[in-house]
This record gives C-alpha cells, sequence and structure tokens, in this order.
C-alpha cells in the first residue's frame, strides 16, 4: 500500500526475506532485510491518500487498520510462501 520500491531489496527467490514491522501508537515502520521502506502515521493524510487506491478502500474492509486489539492475519499472495521464526511483542508504554 505504501513503500518505496527504489529501496526495497528483497533476497532471490529461495531464499528468506527479514521483515520487522513496528506499530507504536499508530506510526508504522516497516523493514525489508534491514532498510526501512515504510514510516508512517496510521490516519495522516499520506496514510488516508494510499488507502484510498488499494484494495482496502473497497466494501469488506470498513474496519481495515482501525481495530485497536484482536487477532493476526497473515496475508498470502498467489504463489508460494512460508514463514518462520515468527515474533509477536507488545510494546509497554
Amino acid at each position: 500500500m505504501i513503500g518505496d520500491a527504489t529501496v526495497s531489496k528483497p533476497v532471490t527467490p529461495g531464499e528468506w526475506n527479514q521483515v520487522r514491522l513496528i506499530q507504536n501508537k499508530g506510526q508504522l515502520t516497516f523493514y525489508l532485510n534491514g532498510i526501512k521502506t515504510v514510516d508512517v502515521k496510521i490516519g495522516s493524510p499520506e496514510w488516508e491518500k494510499a488507502l484510498a487506491s488499494s484494495k482496502f478502500k473497497s466494501r469488506g474492509f470498513e474496519d481495515f487498520m482501525k481495530v485497536q486489539k484482536g487477532k493476526i492475519a497473515i496475508q498470502k499472495h498467489p504463489g508460494s510462501s512460508g514463514w518462520k521464526n515468527m515474533k509477536v511483542r507488545e510494546i509497554k508504554s
């Protein structure tokens, strides 16, 4: 939805990408293989613009990124996908 493909450096197929995703008080920061690719405040004008031009603007996604607590979902795109060594931590403030 948001990101700069010029800094996104995925590894070659068959190797594992490393992702670090931090959401702290609405600030969303995403790292791919140690490179920060996204740093945005949820609800900001930049966020709302990206949301309006994404698939999440359509029906069925009315609560996208609006629920403060709940379950975590992992999205799989066509093709093979795998996950390993996943860790979820709550940031205590």
